[in-house]
């Protein structure tokens, strides 16, 4: 499966989709998680805010958050729309408050904040 997501035929809408059907299941493939993520990261400036808090949300719904946190790093730096970013934020900070993980919400919030500092000018 993870052989499939090469190539150029991939849009933003394509791969949020597949990765929110693949979270949405009973069980997640872990590496055709992986694979999707690094698919989007390398064209994460084409994505929106729809498709980066569908791939952000489902990124989060993974036993361990390092693919959502690498998927937040590309975000705070990538030249994206403040909507764009703010939605994958927004995901993940979601998942981390079901979660119970305080200090992750924390951490977030406070990203969040100098990022919005910085979007605002």
């Amino acid at each position: 499966a993870v052989d499939t997501l090469q190539g150029p035929e991939w849009t933003p809408q394509g791969l949020a989709t597949i990765a929110w059907a693949v979270a949405s299941g009973a069980v997640v493939d872990g590496p055709f998680m992986a694979a999707i993520s690094a698919r989007s990261i390398q064209s994460i400036s084409a994505f929106g805010a729809a498709e980066v808090g569908m791939l952000a949300w489902s990124l989060s719904r993974m036993p361990d958050l390092s693919l959502a946190w690498s998927l937040l790093d590309v975000a705070d730096t990538a030249p994206l729309a403040a909507a764009t970013r703010h939605a994958a934020f927004g995901a993940v900070l979601s998942e981390c408050e079901q979660r119970g993980a305080v200090s992750e919400q924390v951490d977030l919030m406070m990203a969040l904040a100098r990022r919005c500092d910085t979007d605002l000018g």
